[in-house]
């Protein structure tokens, strides 16, 4: 069996035809295949990674390597695999290849298992948004290969002219190893040895490299990601008669009882991830107000009844949005905290709430933690309509809703922070953006896209 035939675990390529390890890697061009993708990233492309384009080391010189690129504006699932096999006929294989994740018309994934296999040393860049689940989709499946490599859109030419030297010059090592390593018969195996050790502290440089770059991308996807997040849920509230701290403020309090709870009382359903998702998943509980007609949602005085009916409907709305969303991200469980969060926040522990007249533990946690934090916030912050309630009453109202309105879990954890609530509380009203030190020492970020610490 092949070494080269398993690109990713449990997965083996059955197609002999694009594995031919008696191939020898010679000073042959480098040849790349460009599929899909713009013009005006063609000429990018080209600029860098076609002939003479590189810098002398990998574009001529004593090694004679020149570069040749193929563009493949659009091509179909057979044909793909039958110009791959034709290169290799040729013995002229593609080393890299260049994948538009946006224009090619198909399945990206399975390109990439198809190409990576046609060598054992191809390698792979793919441009993507920001903001697409292409990323996550490649680190789960060829994370392990060390191969693929990311890059955003639109292309930048001082970034994309670094990454073509530094994949050239992997795919020119690597070939020459290769050649060395295979295909030399009269080798001592002393030297073998050597060669092999040196290949082995070759690739775990290279794989260290790309494993660092890889989390450095996955990272600005989340901070893009929670950026992104907390402006539509500013834009939303921003058509609301409450301020934007109201969103600051109801987030820390939620984050605040969260942690209690896993500290403390050590709730099953709450571990890390969770208290991450609830801090991104907080500011959406309210989004369905954008859905809400003005002459509603900026009333000053008390609605009628059918104009509450209509206002109750932006739990539903803000759901049906977020639902739409979880279906392009299925593995986005933040997102599906939200939906959560949207739904039911409005529900009470005694069955009387909206929309759906949900009681105790059938209100999923994250509505309830959610609930108590919007409610104290409402209570203690003014607004057109009334003045704001002083911290006390607040408090004694909370406590009075025991059971009724609220989880008495989460109440009896409210009871526990209170003074933790007030110093938040003090901070964000007098402006402050950083973070502020909770009792016990942990430290929470205000205003941060990344949550809090909430463990000492």
């Amino acid at each position: 069996m092949c070494q080269f035939c398993d690109v990713h675990s449990g997965t083996r390529n059955n197609d002999r035809s694009l594995c031919r390890t008696n191939m020898t890697p010679t000073s042959r061009p480098i040849r790349t295949a460009v599929v899909g993708g713009e013009p005006d990233d063609w000429d990018v492309i080209d600029h860098f990674l076609g002939d003479n384009s590189l810098p002398p080391r990998f574009s001529g010189d004593s090694s004679g390597l020149r570069h040749h690129v193929d563009f493949l504006p659009s091509v179909g699932q057979d044909e793909w695999s039958n110009q791959l096999r034709r290169a290799i006929a040729h013995d002229s294989p593609y080393d890299l290849a260049v994948f538009d994740a946006d224009t090619t018309s198909l399945p990206l994934i399975d390109m990439l298992h198809v190409f990576l296999r046609s060598t054992p040393y191809a390698h792979a860049i793919v441009l993507c948004d920001v903001e697409s689940s292409i990323p996550f989709q490649i680190a789960e499946r060829f994370g392990c290969c060390q191969r693929v490599v990311l890059t955003r859109k639109p292309l930048d030419q001082t970034e994309f002219s670094m990454l073509a030297n530094m994949v050239v010059g992997k795919v020119t090592e690597q070939r020459s190893r290769q050649s060395s390593l295979v295909f030399t018969n009269n080798i001592s195996p002393s030297a073998a040895h050597g060669q092999l050790l040196e290949a082995h502290k070759l690739l775990r440089a290279q794989a260290d490299q790309l494993t660092e770059r890889l989390q450095d991308t996955q990272l600005e996807l989340i901070n893009t990601r929670d950026v992104t997040v907390l402006a539509l849920a500013q834009l939303a509230d921003s058509r609301d008669p409450e301020t934007g701290e109201h969103l600051l403020r109801m987030r820390a309090f939620a984050q605040i009882l969260a942690c209690y709870l896993h500290n403390e009382v050590h709730h099953p359903e709450i571990d890390d991830n969770y208290l991450a998702e609830l801090y991104r998943s907080t500011p959406l509980h309210d989004i369905g107000k954008v859905g809400i007609p003005d002459h509603i949602l900026l009333k000053s005085g008390k609605l009628t009844d059918d104009e509450f009916e209509i206002m109750k409907q932006h739990t539903v709305i803000g759901a049906k949005t977020l639902e739409r969303a979880t279906r392009q991200f299925r593995n986005s469980r933040f997102l599906h905290m939200a939906v959560d969060i949207a739904l039911y926040h409005h529900e009470r522990f005694n069955g009387r709430g909206y929309p759906c007249g949900l009681r105790g533990g059938e209100i999923p946690l994250s509505a309830r933690i959610t609930a108590l934090a919007d409610v104290f916030d409402a209570l203690t912050s003014a607004r057109v309509y009334k003045t704001e309630m002083p911290f006390e009453q607040a408090y004694e109202l909370i406590v009075a809703e025991k059971g009724e309105h609220f989880d008495p879990l989460i109440v009896d954890a409210f009871e526990h922070c209170l003074d933790d609530f007030a110093r938040v509380k003090l901070a964000i009203d007098n402006g402050e953006q950083e973070s502020i030190e909770l009792s016990g020492g942990a430290r929470i970020e205000l205003n941060s896209i990344v949550g809090m610490e909430c463990v000492d």
